[in-house]
């Protein structure tokens, strides 16, 4: 990014606005970030950034409305008159990003509602400014798109400086963006810069949640081994601590992590075990997951009536639990594993994807809705040929240009139904 000189006659206010927000790693500006670092309202310079766009030193964000960005990825060089004590730098640093952070949480619970906050107690205590409150999931998902730039700026930032702010903004950042942006590198390389940063200055508590966090994000790209490491490291670490909640969640992200390597018995063993840590420990939403996950090593393992009796529960569990996700992804399984036994349960199948597609979109999980759209469409008779195509012409939009294993399926599929005669 080649930067540019400020005007020498910029106001003093703005310039001091300005001094600011060069040393800010953020693609996307917004008053109350800007607020958050100086310490002081939002509306109290809530009229900087349009002014700085004015004197073409800003300009207004390309699809996020109320969001700015230096013009032509430039950055404007700070004047030498405003340059910054180190230890405010660092300061101002540290209450952005814990704003960013509280306001990524924010958009996780309104995209994501099911899905517990990357950090159980997590402390604003660097930021006097609320973050943003999202009345809905596309102003969510407007604005988490819009920070997509800002995540690996944030994480060089923070690299030599990590505290707890930085790394849970970090991993915060790549699961809500995972929700829009279904590019798992990108949550990998969070959770590689945030493990020895927690390993550093974090309890043991949070070094298993971020080698579980990693765990998952390893499983995501095809890294199984390194995968069933970190959730080793985290289940010797729990049962030394006696923590039985992070024991059942690493014998769970083991069981994933084996299953997606194709080893689905020793997959079920982890998942057994997991399954009595959780009942135990009484978390009912946690043992529908793996029971959700057990049905899938028995549909590996060619059992199909035990696969649909597990995922039967674990679908009926989920509802109990208000987890619409997770009730979506039972029914997308059962109605895929009903496909597979033949044209008796075929309509049973097609209805099961219809609603488990209703399901996903409810919740905007593009990515899983894509994946359902082409096991419905796969699963349509020969003579329905165009209904496919529009169900996998929809399922490629939906997965987008990210990279994404199953998106490969669902081209691979619209080519092959689009080469067949009417």
């Amino acid at each position: 990014m080649s930067p540019f000189s400020a005007p020498p006659d910029l106001p003093q206010d703005l310039a001091d606005v300005l001094s600011v927000l060069v040393d800010l790693p953020f693609a996307a500006l917004e008053p109350g970030l800007v607020a958050a670092a100086l310490g002081t309202r939002p509306d109290a310079v809530a009229d900087a950034l349009p002014r700085l766009a004015t004197a073409g030193l800003l300009r207004p964000h390309p699809f996020a409305e109320g969001l700015w960005v230096f013009p032509d990825g430039r950055r404007v060089s700070p004047l030498p008159a405003r340059r910054t004590d180190p230890t405010e730098q660092l300061d101002r640093l540290r209450r952005a990003v814990a704003w960013w952070l509280a306001s990524l949480v924010a958009a996780e619970r309104q995209l994501a509602p099911w899905h517990r906050p990357v950090a159980s107690a997590p402390r604003w205590d660097h930021s006097p400014v609320q973050p943003l409150a999202f009345g809905s999931c596309e102003l969510a998902r407007t604005w988490a798109v819009a920070q997509e730039g800002s995540v690996i700026a944030v994480i060089a930032a923070a690299a030599l400086r990590w505290d707890h702010v930085a790394w849970r903004a970090t991993l915060a950042a790549s699961r809500t963006l995972w929700r829009v942006r279904p590019e798992p590198g990108v949550q990998l390389l969070c959770a590689n810069w945030a493990v020895p940063a927690v390993r550093d200055g974090g309890s043991r508590q949070e070094v298993r949640a971020v080698l579980l966090a990693r765990s998952g994000a390893a499983r995501q790209v095809g890294k199984y081994s390194d995968a069933c490491d970190d959730a080793d490291a985290a289940l010797y670490s729990a049962e030394e601590d006696g923590d039985e909640r992070h024991r059942g969640d690493a014998l769970h992200a083991l069981g994933s992590a084996l299953l997606a390597a194709g080893r689905a018995d020793r997959a079920r063993e982890r998942f057994t075990e997991a399954l009595a840590v959780r009942e135990e420990v009484g978390d009912e939403r946690a043992v529908a997951l793996t029971r959700l996950l057990i049905g899938l090593c028995h549909q590996d393992m060619a059992s199909p009536e035990r696969a649909l009796a597990e995922l039967d529960a674990a679908g009926a569990m989920l509802t109990r639990a208000e987890d619409v996700f997770g009730q979506a992804r039972a029914l997308a399984h059962i109605a895929r594993i009903r496909a597979g036994l033949g044209s008796r349960d075929r309509e049973e199948a097609l209805a099961g994807f219809e609603r488990a597609a209703g399901l996903f979109a409810a919740v905007r999980a593009d990515p899983w809705r894509a994946r359902c759209l082409t096991w419905w469409a796969t699963t349509l008779p020969a003579a329905q040929r165009e209904a496919a195509m529009e169900l996998l012409i929809e399922a490629t939009g939906l997965f987008g240009d990210a990279f994404h294993t199953d998106r490969a399926t669902a081209t691979g599929a619209l080519a092959a139904h689009a080469k067949r005669r009417p």
